[in-house]
């Protein structure tokens, strides 16, 4: 069983030193078996990350989850997409 024990003795941090924008490192890191790596492996520089690719985040970059809900706005929404 995978165990708090477990984890502890078989996975590690990625050092602070570790390049993530070296793809073929990350590949490496990904496919070790003696000890699981944990952390970031991969940040490709040429693509936008899923948040900068979605509107909602262009004028707020905070978290939806932060955000103040807008209540009525939200029930119109919901009202709109109901069937008679």
């Amino acid at each position: 069983m995978n165990t708090y024990k477990w984890f502890a003795e078989n996975t590690y941090y990625l050092e602070k030193s570790y390049e993530p924008t070296n793809r073929v490192e990350a590949f490496e890191r990904a496919i070790e078996k003696e000890s699981i790596p944990l952390g970031i492996f991969y940040i490709n520089t040429n693509k936008q990350t899923f948040e900068e690719n979605l509107s909602v985040y262009h004028v707020n970059k905070n978290p939806l989850y932060k955000r103040k809900r807008e209540y009525k706005k939200l029930q119109k929404i919901i009202d709109s997409k109901r069937v008679s």
